[in-house]
């Protein structure tokens, strides 16, 4: 099994292999391909799909400013609101494993946490506020734990599995690149010979 590593960098180095593999792709297209990599293994409990709307506000949100806690933080609640026990995962009550557990909320709200926030000790997330029907509810100093463990992602597993695909689209591309090539060479042999010849 490749080594252990944590959220951020399974993350980076996800998209930077995809990049790799994909050099012609925009940012967009390669996040959203991040996305759908980093959910092989979905969720077969009661969870329900993020609407189409949600992920777009999500990926507005990807766009915006890194760090601009105060101008994206009411955009991040709105978008998070509709989703099947959203707030339930944040604050832990649902751990990772649970039937009730989104694995695909889990990811996508990882990767805006990372995209979008500071990660340091003094960081803004740890004055977050979770708002839902009216309610308030300070999580203080030990939301960044709180998220960790609610967002947690089978770090080896998914990297292996990453790898594993990664490597798959390579080997397709090097095999049809292969096959056009050797299709291709008579036909320059073939064209090279009767230049020759009409000279």
């Amino acid at each position: 099994m490749p080594p252990r590593v944590d959220s951020v960098a399974l993350l980076e180095h996800t998209m930077q292999m995809i990049r790799e593999a994909h050099a012609d792709w925009n940012e967009d297209q390669i996040l959203e391909h991040t996305f759908s990599v980093m959910n092989l293994h979905p969720n077969t409990g009661q969870a329900e799909n993020i609407p189409k709307m949600v992920l777009s506000i999500i990926s507005q949100i990807v766009k915006l400013n890194e760090n601009n806690w105060v101008i994206w933080e009411p955009m991040f609640m709105d978008c998070i609101c509709p989703v099947k026990n959203t707030k339930h995962i944040l604050t832990g009550e649902i751990p990772s494993g649970h039937t009730n557990y989104d694995k695909e909320l889990d990811s996508h709200l990882l990767s805006l946490i990372l995209s979008s926030c500071d990660h340091g000790p003094d960081s803004r997330i740890d004055t977050y506020t979770v708002r839902e029907q009216g309610e308030e509810e300070q999580l203080g100093s030990t939301l960044y734990k709180k998220l960790k463990a609610a967002l947690t992602i089978n770090d080896e597993v998914k990297l292996s599995a990453i790898h594993d695909r990664v490597s798959w689209e390579q080997g397709m591309r090097r095999k049809n690149w292969i096959h056009m090539k050797v299709h291709a060479q008579p036909l320059w042999i073939g064209r090279r010979e009767s230049s020759d010849k009409a000279q």
